[in-house]
């Protein structure tokens, strides 16, 4: 018998089956995206060699826009990363580098200790306004 009481082996248990593999692997894939406070636009990232980011380690990170709303001409990002329960952020400025359409690539990273970092994308649009997409992650 399996969990619910049916005998196993039934017609329904490879689709069973079927559709617990592909809920499992749909829940390993990308993490969905951040959505700036006024839901403009979307951003997504990720490390360039997608590992983990660790800590006082070198990362160079891909970050990409979607337009929700509105225009999604000339836009220009800003990154910054800060540690707000320690009031500091990173040693280094970085400057995103813009990579295609809408994506850009900001090199040399440092998030030089562990703990809660909070990674700001700033995205300026075509009208000089600015929208802010917030993650906090924890370092290790």
């Amino acid at each position: 018998m399996d969990a619910v009481g049916k005998r196993a082996g039934g017609k329904g248990d490879g689709v069973r089956n079927l559709l617990m593999v592909v809920l499992l692997v749909g829940g390993c894939a990308a993490k969905p995206p951040l959505t700036t406070g006024d839901g403009t636009y979307a951003v997504q990232w990720s490390t360039v060699d997608e590992a983990p980011i660790d800590a006082n380690k070198w990362c160079d990170i891909r970050i990409q826009i979607e337009t929700l709303k509105g225009s999604g001409d000339d836009l220009s990002i800003r990154f910054d990363a800060t540690m707000p329960a320690h009031r500091h952020g990173m040693n280094v400025v970085v400057t995103p580098r813009n990579v295609g359409p809408n994506e850009w690539v900001v090199e040399d990273v440092l998030m030089h200790m562990p703990g809660e970092w909070a990674l700001d994308f700033d995205i300026t649009d075509s009208n000089g306004v600015v929208h802010r997409a917030r993650e906090i992650v924890v370092i290790e």
